[in-house]
């Protein structure tokens, strides 16, 4: 009985703290999600083979343009509760919602073996719930949402889809992660930079996907430029590939990196805080989601 006046008592502030987000329809101007770099924002990530502008498939910025639905709930909410509280904010085009609807969808793609943690967390969200997690992520990273660019060319949510499903799924996946990549970095997402220093540098993507060109400069450029917003495990990683990419260019074109780093870093980078020292390189936090 005890437990059940708890859940319901925790629902019912959730509903009370949306519904001050939902009147609160102006905000101050930090709440207003950034619109995405322009092309020649993203140009600036320089010599890089990525383009600056995205592919025609991408979906027109509805960002700057839609009004903002200011919903956040915070980090540890039930699934269940932000799949009812967020989900008719993203449908309505809200891409800060369905960024953090992928997440907490991805979160439930339980497989074979499921924890009884991970089945308690995910109560009430059905498999087929779950298996949207991509479709919300790509809705978010299309609308030029930073944290889903990034989360989605490091990791497109595609594992749990059938055949058919992803191999439409991945020939988008490959169309767009070298443009959600760059413009990643241009809205200083410190994980695409980290990723970006890892795909220059060995040409795999996401899945083992061989589509972006090796560049030892550009993985030189990235690795200066991500060494000192990163964690110490991946700090050491990335210090140690660099001093070998460098050892592969001339002097001349050492130093050049080192200021194109450098200029990135401050361009981009300015109060970036280092990632957190996580295993896995996919993942993101719930306040990502609204840059």
């Amino acid at each position: 009985m005890t437990r059940t006046r708890v859940t319901v008592a925790f629902v019912i502030l959730v509903a009370a703290a949306v519904a001050l987000w939902l009147l609160d329809s102006s905000g101050p101007a930090g709440d207003t999600a950034k619109p995405p770099p322009t092309a020649s924002a993203a140009k600036a990530v320089s010599s890089s083979p990525v383009p600056a502008a995205a592919p025609a498939s991408v979906a027109p910025d509805s960002s700057a343009s839609a009004a903002p639905i200011h919903v956040r709930l915070p980090e540890g909410t039930p699934a269940a509760t932000v799949v009812q509280v967020l989900r008719p904010a993203a449908d309505a085009g809200d891409p800060r919602a369905a960024c953090r609807l992928a997440l907490e969808l991805s979160k439930c793609q339980l497989g074979d073996k499921p924890t009884a943690a991970q089945k308690a967390a995910c109560e009430g969200v059905s498999p087929e719930e779950a298996r949207k997690a991509s479709n919300y992520l790509w809705q978010a990273a299309a609308a030029g949402n930073v944290g889903a660019m990034s989360r989605y060319a490091r990791d497109p949510m595609l594992d749990n889809l059938d055949a058919t499903e992803s191999a439409g799924a991945w020939a988008q996946y490959d169309q767009n992660v070298e443009s959600f990549l760059a413009r990643a970095v241009a809205g200083g997402d410190v994980m695409a930079l980290y990723f970006s220093w890892r795909a220059t540098g060995t040409g795999i993507a996401a899945g083992g996907r061989r589509l972006i060109r090796v560049d030892p400069y550009m993985a030189a450029v990235y690795a200066n430029a991500a060494t000192p917003l990163l964690d110490p495990r991946r700090q050491a990683l990335v210090s140690k590939s660099a001093m070998l990419e460098e050892s592969n260019l001339p002097p001349d074109e050492v130093e050049k990196a080192r200021a194109e780093a450098q200029r990135i870093r401050e361009t981009y980078f300015a109060g970036a805080q280092r990632t957190e020292d996580t295993q896995n390189d996919s993942y993101m936090q719930p306040a990502q989601c609204d840059k």
